[in-house]
């Protein structure tokens, strides 16, 4: 697994290094004390940075604000190009503030009489989250980048970033923590991904967002989000973003299969990127929240390396090569049950997936069996089938099967008595109960009910040769010769005609070439 993740790692890892190396956090080089000036300011105000611990330590005298500055000055060489990227990203944790602190993260470009900022104002302690959108005509020639503090504290750089060009990155830090559906999420600095946890408890409620609120966030200038995974989804993944003025817009929504590499999902063009706020008339961005949520209820891990805005055209998730098998028909022998009879389930499964089943892995098959009421009563099953199943193809898995070739015999399963009291009884399949392999979807793999019946055909007496039914009121005979004759009766002995049988119980007596058989029919 671990191989797996170091090698699916690898573009990100290498977008990540370029950025260190253009902004290493052990090489700050840039500290301005107070306001704008060096070495020398007045007493008290003092900036350093540790490049063991990357924590920028502001200084000031008790009660004051200051104005110390730490970043990266290009001005005594080649000043820095950042043509490759669209914005730049600091994940910061402030700690030691006493009171809430004015955090700035801005660029110097050259020429430029003043800089370009982005102010966040933070909690006194806690992650903060800072994106700079870079000029797109200034870019390539930037003297210095800095962060900035107002009151006296730390801040300890967690991650620098870049997003490509045409591109914005989301971080995960701005999920909203008291808002989401039984799941959690961290960051781990090691692997530089984010690890979001599923607990799997509801199908449908196992979601974490990115909650803006009437707020909202402007992404006027792109038209898709992408979720990329550090590893396949082990799940099917959902997006759904929701816009601006609440319920006015319906949701974008797209599910990623088991198995995807990525989800990306097209921005609603027709929303406007910016709007009144209905709660203080200020404006707000159009996007009010993107929701990840896992689907099922088995608990789960998504490994993601990466969240973004993008421009252009929006990528199509390939179709993931997995078998999917579904239940389309159950029978039983003998068809045409009578009291004490022992039946032989077997349902035919079909393979709809893009790929075969696995070979030498276990098919099984559950069949329960409910009531009139439909209440389970009892199961049974069909273990006996390690045969791959190619897509489109199909197969006959029975409870017991004497050519099984499986490991399991001709099965473990025991068959099913039939008794006529306390019916009609029911029964319904589900292939593959004990997850033995993994298909594209699990949840179609339920069978409709069928009732345990004559299926049309009659109840045929086991001492039978042939075969003693009635079809649309007429009895007919299957197996017998030509010369073969039937008389029915009712179950109170009395002849009848077999010009229409009327729906109820008969006893029918055949006698074919000397021999008589009696039968009990039933008419439906």
């Amino acid at each position: 697994m671990f191989l797996g993740l170091i090698l699916a790692l690898t573009p990100w890892y290498a977008q990540a290094q370029t950025i260190s190396e253009l902004l290493p956090l052990d090489g700050l080089n840039f500290f301005v004390n107070y306001d704008g000036s060096p070495a020398g300011a007045p007493d008290g105000y003092e900036v350093s940075y540790d490049p063991a611990t990357q924590t920028i330590s502001y200084v000031y005298p008790e009660t004051e604000s200051g104005y110390g500055y730490a970043g990266w000055d290009f001005r005594s060489g080649d000043l820095l190009n950042l043509s490759a990227f669209s914005a730049l990203t600091v994940q910061l944790t402030a700690s030691d503030f006493v009171d809430n602190t004015s955090i700035e993260f801005a660029v110097r470009y050259s020429g430029m009489d003043s800089d370009t900022k982005f102010n966040v104002e933070s909690a006194a302690n806690g992650p903060v989250t800072i994106t700079m959108a870079l000029d797109p005509s200034l870019k390539s020639a930037v003297e210095y980048i800095y962060i900035k503090s107002s009151k006296a504290g730390k801040l300890k750089i967690d991650k620098l970033s870049a997003s490509q060009e045409g591109q914005l990155d989301l971080s995960f830090d701005e999920f909203n923590p008291g808002w989401h559906g039984n799941a959690t999420y961290e960051y781990n600095s090691d692997l530089d991904l984010g690890i979001i946890s599923f607990n799997g408890t509801g199908s449908g409620d196992n979601w974490i967002p990115w909650g803006w609120g009437n707020e909202g966030r402007n992404f006027g200038e792109y038209d898709y989000f992408e979720l990329d995974f550090a590893e396949a989804c082990s799940t099917d993944i959902t997006i759904e973003i929701s816009y601006n003025p609440e319920n006015q817009y319906p949701q974008s929504i797209i599910t990623a299969p088991a198995g995807s590499d990525f989800v990306a999902l097209a921005l609603n063009k027709d929303v406007p990127s910016e709007y009144l706020r209905p709660d203080n008339g200020e404006l707000g961005g159009g996007i009010r929240d993107i929701v990840i949520r896992a689907q099922g209820n088995e608990p789960s891990i998504l490994l993601v390396k990466r969240a973004y805005m993008a421009k252009g055209e929006v990528p199509v998730i390939p179709p993931v090569p997995y078998p999917d098998l579904i239940v389309t028909d159950i029978t039983w022998d003998p068809a045409n049950p009578v009291d004490g009879d022992q039946l032989n389930f077997a349902a035919k499964v079909e393979n709809i997936g893009t790929l075969a089943s696995p070979d030498g892995v276990k098919h099984g098959v559950v069949f329960h069996i409910y009531d009139a009421n439909e209440t389970e009563i009892t199961a049974t099953w069909s273990d006996n089938y390690f045969s791959s199943i190619a897509p489109g193809e199909a197969a006959w898995l029975k409870v017991k099967d004497v050519n099984a070739t499986g490991e399991n015999g001709e099965g473990t399963g025991n068959l099913w008595t039939y008794w006529t009291a306390g019916g009609p009884y029911y029964v319904q399949a589900q292939v593959n109960d004990t997850g033995d392999f993994t298909e594209l979807d699990r949840s179609n793999n339920w069978s409709d009910f069928f009732e345990i019946k004559d299926l049309g055909t009659g109840i045929q007496s086991p001492s039978v040769q042939g075969n003693v039914y009635v079809e649309n009121g007429i009895l007919k005979l299957k197996g017998y010769s030509p010369s073969a004759t039937a008389t029915v009766y009712n179950v109170q002995g009395q002849e009848q005609k077999n010009d229409y049988l009327m729906n109820g119980i008969y006893i029918v007596k055949v006698i074919d070439n000397g021999n008589t058989s009696i039968h009990k029919v039933v008419a439906k």
